[in-house]
């Protein structure tokens, strides 16, 4: 019952008292006036059940009338359990808390048909897709199975790793429709006869992910909460529309479908990428912690920084009981330590740089020329997630050759420093510093030596994904002890070390294809004929040191390795400055990716095809013969 006691001068005792009915309202139908406790109960019935709708903004009253008139007048879960039985260590952005969109596309579907539509586009996020594919669009199962697509959300989904204070700038994210006067309908998603709007997650931001990290107390009440399946099913049977055994044969011969599709689908590779939960990454914290006790404040902020967007880095812990209780063990690291500050920041790539392509107006205007056109130094630290793991085109790159093309370095001109000096007044000259750091110990010292270096540039750092979990991406907690440093280049270590004038191929890279190298030229036996060097820091470019690594090998042909495709990544930046090295006097080489429009492919298969051409091409020392 709607409690109004004071507000409108109204209490208990008006229940029963008639009140004539204004001409805007048509909850009377053919009466015109009714008892407030009826009113009341009529209103509920309108506009307090599972369709909610936003309206009264509307600034046309004829709108807003017939929105009003239809509200006030009288009178597949099946499959993403299936999924996640077959795929359990799999991210697949599941339906799971919303699965009520599949009758609701089909029904729109269905209806806009009878209604003369002829073709329907359908655009949509990665969140349901497969779930869509399969039931909506009635993609073959196998294929689906097979092809397993991991990159494959409705509006004003609830639940997210995300605190909702600094989810979004309104209520709701289809508050943006107020701005062309659209009518908005929340509606439960729980309720699938009725159109599906609002819903929440089950699972966190991907299954892989969870929520219980961030949003503890929110997410005990989502597992408390029946699957729409469940729920619908018993409404089902308790009216008598269905028994018990047409559910348990419809669930049954559903299955059987999945099973079967699955079992066909297995004349194909299925791939997998394996995630641990242990991560051998230490060089924020060390970085961080060894900082903050020599008195340096340190701010982090972006998109779900607290604990990290691939659950690496927990800097604030949640009390599992206690709402908003938190703690942040960096600042318990000593008594007199400096602050750390950690936030997540509002869900805006403009306001917290954490996309390149939409931050890029911000980073061209401001952090690039900077101290050139402002006549500003300025330290901001960017860690950009970049690494192409098969992901698509929206999470793997970073665009490092949109960085590194402003670069403020000439790429045909060998500096003139004394070798004492060259690294620091490469620093010192430089608009900014770029780095892609294979080792935790560089990224501790990276960090480290962007505080206590005597001027501030802005430092752009690609921050690896799988390597955060990657069993070789290691370091001795002796690579971080005083007397060590960032290393600029890593020159290879092994057996090609022993006879270097036997090696006959020196290839040059940077970041996370190292290890992939490291593992094929292992397979390959080849470890003493093939060198591989490591270019952490990318800008200023390591001149110095990628010389003394092409003199060790004299017979060495150069070949530059990425990942990326041939137009992007580091290749046109590095080649120019590879060739002033060896003053032009030996060819550079290319192995990678081919040219592409979008930097990557979402197929895993297609992604390990691509990976095995370059590598083939990397460690095929016949390669590059007949090129001219």
């Amino acid at each position: 019952m709607v409690t109004m006691a004071g507000f409108y001068g109204l209490d208990e005792s008006d229940l029963d008292k008639v009140f004539r009915l204004p001409t805007t309202t048509f909850i009377g139908g053919s009466e015109s006036a009714l008892p407030l406790r009826e009113i009341i109960s009529r209103l509920e019935m309108a506009y307090c059940q599972s369709i909610g709708v936003e309206f009264m903004f509307i600034n046309d009253m004829e709108q807003c009338q017939w929105i009003r008139q239809r509200f006030e007048r009288p009178g597949v879960m099946q499959f993403e359990e299936f999924l996640q039985r077959k795929w359990s260590s799999e991210k697949r952005f599941g339906l799971e808390g919303c699965e009520s969109l599949i009758p609701a596309l089909k029904t729109i579907i269905d209806k806009s048909s009878m209604n003369g539509v002829e073709s329907i586009i359908m655009g949509m996020p990665h969140r349901g897709r497969l779930n869509v594919l399969a039931n909506v669009i009635r993609k073959e199962l196998d294929q689906i199975f097979c092809q397993f697509d991991s990159k494959l959300e409705a509006a004003d989904e609830i639940g997210f790793t995300t605190d909702p204070r600094v989810a979004r700038s309104s209520s709701y994210p289809t508050d943006v429709a107020k701005v062309v006067n659209a009518p908005i309908f929340h509606v439960n998603a729980d309720d699938p006869e009725a159109v599906m709007y609002v819903c929440y997650r089950r699972n966190g931001h991907n299954e892989m992910d969870e929520p219980m990290f961030t949003q503890p107390l929110m997410y005990k009440q989502i597992k408390k909460q029946k699957g729409v399946l469940q729920k619908y099913s018993e409404k089902l049977l308790a009216e008598g529309a269905v028994t018990r055994q047409d559910y348990e044969e419809e669930i049954a011969k559903y299955d059987k479908i999945c099973e079967e599709a699955h079992a066909r689908s297995k004349d194909e590779k299925i791939l997998h990428i394996k995630h641990w939960l242990d991560s051998p990454w230490p060089g924020e914290y060390m970085a961080f912690g060894s900082l903050l006790k020599e008195g340096t404040h340190i701010r982090l902020s972006g998109q779900d920084v607290e604990r990290g967007t691939f659950s690496h880095r927990h800097h604030v812990l949640h009390d599992q009981n206690v709402d908003k209780r938190i703690c942040i063990p960096m600042n318990h690291i000593s008594p007199n330590q400096a602050p750390y500050t950690v936030c997540n920041s509002s869900l805006s790539e403009y306001g917290v740089l954490d996309f390149h392509n939409t931050a890029q107006c911000i980073i061209d205007q401001f952090i690039c020329p900077g101290q050139a056109k402002w006549v500003r130094q300025n330290g901001i630290v960017l860690l950009l997630p970049h690494g192409m793991e098969g992901m698509g085109p929206e999470h793997s790159s970073a665009r490092p050759e949109r960085f590194l093309q402003m670069c403020n370095e000439d790429p045909d001109a060998y500096p003139k420093f004394s070798a004492e000096e060259f690294a620091v007044r490469q620093l010192y000259d430089c608009n900014w510093i770029i780095v892609n750091c294979s080792t935790p110990a560089n990224y501790f010292h990276v960090l480290r030596r962007q505080i206590l270096q005597p001027f501030r540039k802005p430092l752009i750092v690609f921050t690896p994904k799988s390597l955060l979990r990657h069993p070789e991406a290691k370091s001795s907690f002796d690579d971080m002890l005083p007397g060590t440093h960032f290393q600029r280049l890593i020159p290879d270590s092994g057996p090609v070390c022993e006879k270097p004038e036997g090696v006959k191929r020196i290839v040059f890279c940077t970041g996370k294809v190292y290890y992939e190298l490291t593992r094929e030229r292992n397979n390959r036996g080849m470890d003493d004929t093939v060198a591989i060097a490591r270019i952490e820091q990318l800008s200023p470019f390591p001149f110095d040191q990628v010389k003394v690594e092409t003199h060790r090998y004299p017979n060495a042909d150069l070949v530059w390795c990425q990942e990326e495709h041939k137009n992007q990544g580091y290749y046109d930046y590095v080649k120019p400055r590879l060739r002033t090295t060896v003053d032009c006097t030996r060819s550079v080489w290319y192995a990678g990716r081919g040219p592409a429009a979008a930097p990557a492919t979402g197929n895993k298969a297609a992604h390990l095809v691509e990976l095995q051409h370059f590598l083939d091409t990397a460690f095929n020392l016949d390669a590059f013969t007949f090129i001219p």
